[in-house]
């Protein structure tokens, strides 16, 4: 059985006077993408597929009201509304793996390795439509600079460049465990008992929230208690997480990223990895932060690499247990604030060639700056027919007299053995 390369029908509104332009481009663009993600970029311990988008303009896109699928006949699939930003001339990583409950980058879908659509529209109704064929495990479909639009710009590589610029990178960061997930808190007043940050420690008695947890800040997405007085609050909260990791001796530094107000002590597994504005030497329930964290230092994430010599023995492949404890300068401080994130980095093999390109294209076919990105189909049926979807007033002004109606027959007939 020969295989059917995809390809789509490229049509658009033409003047009687131009040559039809299907390239207007989004000011985001798809990227790089992964459709079989074997044991490259890990998050929580699992391996998904992934999406890059890129945004190539001067200003930072926030993509409330754009929507993201892998279904042509639902181009909907996915509407970001949680606020997602894109930087400047940066990239964020969407991760295809059904846990939408995970945050705004994590889609209802999953890629197919054998190929099919993915469209990302505007909230005027604009899109990029790509369709792509076959890839395998562990490598992307990748532009070979970043957002460009001609002809052979695709490429493969192995392992991809995930929120980099599209070069040969050769370190790569796997997120571990995500900043903003949900923690067990215990804030009674008083520590807990004995043993606290170890993994096998009996934790059913506290409850859970998803951080940033604290009080005072608006940045707070879970309120923890402080007490019944407001002028004597609890000195110390503490906090108890997990995250899932395969064969921690691959990594070569691992960072945990945390945001504290005032001070705290971060364990991994029972042993201490960070400290911050905390003083030297033992620390109980009343200890007090060594200051007052405020302004920006209330929002700043500060990052702690582990040493080879803390991280060799201490992290397990499979779930390990994250503890923190927050402190408070003082017993009137007005706000209190945590999150933690922990990353892997490690060094991977580049591209089969070092130019970053290789000798086989992927079938990549691409339409930007559609409006209904579901009116453009290509089926096997021997006569179908192809309407022009032409965009409204306000995507372009547009008007009758100088613009022409198209209507195309595209009448295909296999050779034996093609289907």
């Amino acid at each position: 059985m020969k295989a059917l390369l995809p390809f789509i029908i490229l049509l658009a509104a033409c003047s009687g006077n131009e040559e039809p332009n299907t390239q207007l481009a989004l000011s985001i663009c798809i990227n790089e993408f992964m459709a079989d993600n074997d044991s490259t970029l890990s998050i929580q311990g699992e391996f998904p597929d992934w999406i890059e988008l890129y945004n190539s303009t001067d200003e930072a896109v926030v993509l409330d009201g754009w929507t993201i699928s892998d279904d042509q006949a639902n181009p909907n699939k996915h509407r970001f509304r949680g606020g997602l930003m894109v930087p400047a001339h940066e990239g964020v990583v969407l991760f295809a793996d059904k846990r939408t409950d995970l945050g705004d980058n994590h889609l209802p879908f999953s890629l197919d390795v054998d190929g099919e659509w993915i469209i990302l529209t505007t909230p005027n109704g604009r899109s990029t439509t790509i369709q792509y064929g076959p890839l395998i495990g562990d490598v992307t479909a990748s532009r070979t600079s970043d957002c460009c639009d001609e002809a052979d710009c695709w490429t493969y590589l192995f392992a991809g460049s995930p929120g980099e610029t599209n070069s040969t990178a050769e370190m790569k960061t796997e997120i571990l465990m995500e900043t903003g997930g949900l923690w067990l808190v215990y804030d009674k007043g008083q520590a807990p008992a004995g043993g606290w940050t170890l993994p096998e420690y009996d934790d059913s008695d506290w409850w859970s929230g998803r951080a940033p947890l604290g009080y005072g800040d608006a940045h707070i997405e879970t309120e923890v208690s402080y007490g019944p007085n407001s002028n004597n609050k609890y000195i110390t909260t503490y906090f108890r997480s997990t995250f899932e990791m395969g064969e921690p001796d691959i990594l070569d530094d691992i960072f945990v990223e945390g945001l504290f107000d005032d001070g705290a002590a971060v364990y991994i597994n029972g042993s201490e990895v960070a400290r911050s504005n905390l003083p030297n030497g033992i620390i109980g329930y009343d200890t007090l932060a060594s200051d007052t964290a405020s302004g920006n230092s209330e929002t700043t994430y500060q990052s702690f690499m582990l040493e080879q010599s803390v991280m060799d023995g201490l992290l397990v492949d499979g779930t390990n247990t994250i503890a923190v404890e927050v402190h408070q300068a003082g017993s009137s401080s007005s706000d209190q604030g945590m999150d933690v994130g922990v990353t892997g980095q490690r060094l991977t093999p580049p591209p089969a060639n070092q130019s970053g390109t290789n000798t086989y294209k992927p079938k990549i076919e691409e339409v930007s700056g559609l409006t209904d990105p579901s009116s453009f189909l290509f089926t096997r049926d021997k006569i179908h027919q192809i309407d022009l979807f032409i965009p409204s007033a306000s995507w372009a002004s547009l008007d009758a007299n100088p613009y022409e109606y198209h209507v195309y027959q595209l009448s295909i007939k296999p050779n034996a053995g093609d289907l």
